[in-house]
């Protein structure tokens, strides 16, 4: 007894004609019967009454193969279900490294990431620096979650591929009662006026830009220090007077209260947040993650070089 035979008694048991049956199996009438009758031999027992207006119907012993050959197709596409998903599930570990900044997009990815992989251990690593330098010298880390400076100064064009995901700016911070706060948008000479402090991981054509602003504006006066991480600068800022920052908009988003925000008017603060990856990685929970993105970022291009949009 043969898988096919139970496919074509139950199709017969379900039509109750040969001629029906024959086309709907796309075989011929006389090859429908003889597997029919080789079926009716096998197990010795005649499975359907042949009635002489070419009617048929089930016997007693046909309604029985009938109810069993449904159960056990039943049974047997639950099992193809089954192999083939268990054969094109993702398993192992997925290695993010991230800078260290908030952005709910970023982790709404990697919850939907993991609840559609279940059996990938998603794993997310916060770095202050060099970032994109650490995928491209670690061969665990699968993909790396960064900002455009960075990548521009560190990515390795032929080991790295990238996919930009949205545009960031740059933001002014300082203490509620900084004399600056509550003036909205400002300058870079007005910054100038006050200490600078600055992340020591972010060196862009933003700080450089201030940097140089300060020099011609104050000369040896110029004031400006290089902290180690977000949480150190913006205490310093909480507890100033008089100190000012720029921070990218995400770890703006972690002000505690007591500090204000405002925007630069006569520099171009805008950077991209983006994605990379080495370009031999043939991880499957890459490529998942990947279409995720997409999904999540609609606007997301396909990898290409980095281009600031217009305002």
């Amino acid at each position: 007894m043969t898988i096919e035979q139970l496919i074509y008694f139950s199709t017969v048991a379900q039509n109750l004609n040969l001629t029906r049956s024959a086309e709907n199996l796309y075989i011929s009438q006389p090859t429908l019967s003889r597997q029919i009758s080789l079926l009716e031999k096998e197990l010795n027992a005649t499975l359907l009454y042949r009635h002489p207006n070419k009617k048929l119907s089930l016997t007693p012993a046909g309604e029985v193969l009938a109810e069993h050959a449904a159960d056990i197709l039943t049974r047997i596409d639950a099992m193809r279900v089954a192999v083939r998903s268990a054969a094109s599930r993702i398993t192992g570990r997925f290695n993010v490294a991230s800078i260290n900044f908030f952005y709910p997009e970023i982790y709404d990815l990697y919850r939907s990431f993991s609840a559609r992989n279940p059996d990938v251990v998603l794993s997310i690593s916060k770095y202050d620096s060099d970032i994109f330098r650490q995928i491209a010298s670690d061969d665990r880390i699968d993909l790396a979650v960064g900002f455009s400076f960075d990548l521009e100064k560190n990515r390795n064009p032929e080991r790295l591929s990238v996919l930009p995901l949205y545009t960031e700016e740059f933001l002014v911070v300082m203490s509620n009662r900084h004399p600056l706060a509550g003036r909205g948008d400002l300058t870079m000479r007005q910054m100038a006026d006050y200490p600078i402090l600055f992340l020591s991981n972010i060196r862009t054509p933003v700080v450089d830009e201030l940097m140089d602003c300060a020099r011609r504006t104050k000369g040896d006066d110029a004031s400006f220090h290089f902290i180690n991480n977000i949480d150190s600068l913006l205490l310093q800022i909480a507890s100033s007077d008089a100190a000012i920052s720029m921070v990218p908009r995400p770890s703006a988003m972690l002000i505690p209260n007591g500090l204000a925000v405002a925007r630069l008017l006569d520099l171009d603060t805008r950077f991209q947040v983006v994605m990379a990856w080495k370009k031999d990685n043939a991880s499957p929970a890459l490529e998942t993650f990947l279409e995720l993105a997409r999904e999540t970022f609609p606007g997301t291009p396909l990898p290409s070089p980095l281009v600031f949009p217009e305002p």
